[in-house]
C-alpha cells in the first residue's frame, strides 16, 4: 500500500486537470477519477479498488483497499491521541497536511466545473 501512496504522490504533484464523481449513474457506482498530467487515479468506493496509471507506462496498477472505513477512522483517532498524550511524532507532518488540503481543494474546485 505504501508503494501505491508514493505512486499517487508522483502523479498528483502537478495541478489537477479534471476530477469527476459518478454518483448519479443508473448502476450503483461511486467512483472518484482524478486525471493529471502525470497520470490518472481512479478509486471505486463500493468495491474498494484503487487503479493507478502513470504516464509513460502502458498499464494500470490495481490494488484492493478493503479496510473498513470505521476501523480506519478509529486508527486515526488512536494515533492522534497517542501523539497528544505521549508526544509521539505524527505520521503526517504539517507540510504533508498542507499539501493534502491543497489537493482536496483542487479536487473540489475541479468538481465545481
Amino acid at each position: 500500500m505504501e508503494q501505491n501512496i508514493k505512486m499517487c504522490a508522483r502523479i498528483l504533484t502537478l495541478p489537477i486537470l479534471n476530477a469527476r464523481r459518478q454518483a448519479f449513474a443508473r448502476a450503483p457506482r461511486r467512483k472518484l477519477c482524478v486525471i493529471g498530467e502525470k497520470g490518472n487515479i481512479e478509486y471505486d468506493f463500493i468495491s474498494g479498488m484503487l487503479e493507478i496509471y502513470e504516464a509513460g507506462h502502458d498499464f494500470w496498477k490495481r490494488c484492493h483497499c478493503n479496510e473498513d472505513r470505521n476501523v480506519m477512522f478509529k486508527k486515526q483517532v488512536r494515533h492522534f491521541m497517542d501523539c497528544v498524550r505521549n508526544k509521539s511524532k505524527p505520521l503526517i507532518d504539517t507540510e504533508d497536511a498542507v499539501k493534502t488540503l491543497e489537493f482536496a481543494l483542487k479536487i473540489r474546485d475541479s468538481l465545481k466545473g
